[in-house]
């Protein structure tokens, strides 16, 4: 059985990376570009789990004990890069493109990621290593980076245009 803590700490967060969503086109600046997708670029997607569950996690961390972030943090790059494989399988792959897909995927990588969280603590004999909460760290640094300086890999393209998996280069 989840914990009620979970099932509200997944809907604030869930809220909260759709308010993420909307943040830069309301408040376009560079503040607000760390934190809000600027492109409609799967790894600028990153940044509404990323960001939501870290806040949520930060709190939920204070009350549940020193072993909590690295378990938090564990979680955070799991759904991270569950989101980034599905969104690219998606929408690079399958060329497809539906809002309700990408709606249900953040909800899905949220849900898994309170879930997730959830089982971790639950088990007390589970050792979580020390290098996934690095890799964590890391990617949020790489968010920070990217939102600036991206890639020209299909990953970090926009792809907001019609059909605009067709002319990304190979």
């Amino acid at each position: 059985m989840v914990p009620r803590k979970y099932m509200v700490a997944f809907l604030l967060a869930t809220l909260l990376g759709i308010g993420l969503h909307f943040l830069y086109s309301f408040f376009p600046n560079p503040l607000t570009a760390l934190f809000s997708p600027v492109r409609e670029s799967i790894w600028e997607h990153i940044k509404l789990v990323y960001w939501s569950y870290l806040l949520v996690a930060f709190f939920l961390a204070r009350r549940e004990g020193s072993h909590a972030w690295r378990i938090h943090l564990t979680t955070l790059l799991l759904i991270s890069l569950f989101q980034t494989v599905c969104g690219y399988i998606y929408h690079i792959i399958l060329c497809r493109d539906a809002l309700s897909f990408d709606l249900s995927l953040y909800v899905l990588s949220m849900g898994v990621g309170f879930a997730l969280s959830c089982f971790l603590h639950a088990r007390d004999d589970l050792q979580m290593g020390k290098l996934l909460p690095v890799l964590a760290i890391a990617l949020g640094v790489s968010i920070l980076l990217f939102t600036f300086y991206p890639p020209n890999l299909r990953l970090f393209a926009d792809l907001s245009a019609v059909h605009t998996w067709s002319i990304i280069p190979y």
